[in-house]
């Protein structure tokens, strides 16, 4: 759909321009308002929607801006509340009038003599016209077209959007829950850092979930996990489904007592082949995250 809106700037004095969610939601409302008196056929009804106004459902809303119903319910009572629409709701939907339509729509005379002249310099230029270093300006972009920017710099820069941050606080929270059932114990921001690592390693965030779960009545639960965590790392062990099948073998192969013998001197392996005393260096890494969350030594 091709067309126009006009925009103020003092829309950034207007309470919705506070929440970038509702902010967009309306900007949205009024690029679906029809520009002009139109029909349209519904079933075997013929509707007709005013200047101003648009045809459509609290469902349709709700899969388009991917919220539930209720949450476009509340935002349409808090515009129409304010003034800005009018919502009449009927067995076949709900028709939304944009009030003070021709705001954003009209043109006055000064702004039709000015819009010729400053068309080719209005140009919203296309992602392939930016230079590597040059920022396009915000004002001259749609919505649409400055998320697909910052999107874009954002993965060039490495810079996590808010659904990626909002996915990874989630993650964090469901590892510091099981981490206080299985392990009985105060949350430490090191382990988690720990056990978060494996997932960055590939590990399905269930398998760990799980292995966490299994080490619940061992000798030092956190660091048993860790070591079958990372056991799963060096055998390609990255989900729950795998992990059952491995711990199904195993369980058949000690049933026939063909379990393989561990290598006393394995081959390959740094802290063996310096010498080094394994458990010495597990006593040392956890005395280093105590200290270091939680001020104390063990």
């Amino acid at each position: 759909m091709s067309g126009w809106i006009k925009v103020y700037r003092d829309i950034q004095e207007h309470w919705i321009w506070q929440d970038a969610t509702k902010l967009k939601w309306w900007l949205d409302l009024i690029l679906m308002a029809s520009y002009k008196d139109s029909k349209f056929l519904l079933g075997n009804e013929l509707f007709e929607v005013q200047r101003g106004e648009f045809h459509t459902s609290e469902l349709k809303l709700a899969e388009r801006w991917s919220v539930d119903r209720k949450t476009v319910k509340r935002f349409l009572d808090l515009l129409e509340k304010d003034q800005m629409v009018t919502v009449k709701k009927s067995k076949k939907g709900t028709t939304i009038k944009v009030n003070n339509y021709k705001a954003f729509q009209d043109i006055s005379d000064n702004e039709e003599d000015n819009r010729e002249g400053n068309r080719e310099d209005n140009k919203v230029p296309t992602k392939s016209q930016y230079s590597p270093n040059e920022v396009p300006v915000k004002s001259q972009l749609s919505l649409n077209q400055w998320d697909t920017y910052k999107k874009e710099k954002n993965d060039k820069e490495g810079i996590k959007n808010v659904e990626e941050v909002e996915e990874e606080q989630r993650l964090v929270q469901r590892l510091a829950n099981q981490f206080e059932k299985c392990f009985n114990r105060v949350v430490i921001p090191g382990y988690i850092d720990i056990l978060k690592s494996f997932i960055d390693e590939g590990l399905e965030l269930e398998l760990v979930l799980k292995v966490m779960e299994c080490s619940i009545g061992k000798k030092d639960p956190f660091w048993y996990c860790k070591k079958i965590l990372l056991k799963n790392v060096e055998n390609k062990v990255y989900t729950l489904h795998d992990f059952n099948l491995k711990a199904q073998e195993y369980e058949l192969a000690k049933a026939n007592k063909v379990i393989p013998v561990k290598s006393k001197n394995p081959a390959f392996t740094t802290t063996y082949s310096h010498g080094w005393d394994l458990e010495e260096l597990e006593k040392r890494e956890r005395q280093y995250l105590e200290e270091r969350y939680t001020g104390s030594t063990m």
